[in-house]
């Protein structure tokens, strides 16, 4: 399993695309199931009034406006009922303050 991008740090305001890519066995692929979770707690689709979006059967999370309450840990959890993996990410937005 993949998740992409690793780390990465954007200004205030900025969106955010994470990308969970995760392969089953064929015969195991239609239970394959990904889960997202912001600093170990389960994100669900449209969390924060729309501003957390889980796309595409899981594989990519958007945050469509960022904030320093979005700077933390993501993992994508891809789990086919007979295996499971598991993908992090860390996510630092500056301050809308920083001049840097």
């Amino acid at each position: 399993m993949t998740l992409r991008p690793v780390e990465r740090s954007l200004a205030y305001g900025e969106g955010a695309i994470f990308n969970c890519l995760a392969t089953s066995d064929p015969s195991e692929q239609q239970f394959l199931e990904k889960l997202w979770f912001k600093n170990g707690v389960r994100i669900n689709n449209n969390d924060d009034d729309g501003n957390i979006q889980i796309l595409e059967n899981g594989d990519t999370l958007s945050i469509v406006k960022t904030s320093s309450k979005d700077s933390a840990n993501y993992s994508c959890v891809a789990d086919n009922k007979v295996d499971s993996d598991t993908g992090e990410s860390q996510l630092k937005v500056k301050s809308k303050f920083s001049s840097c």
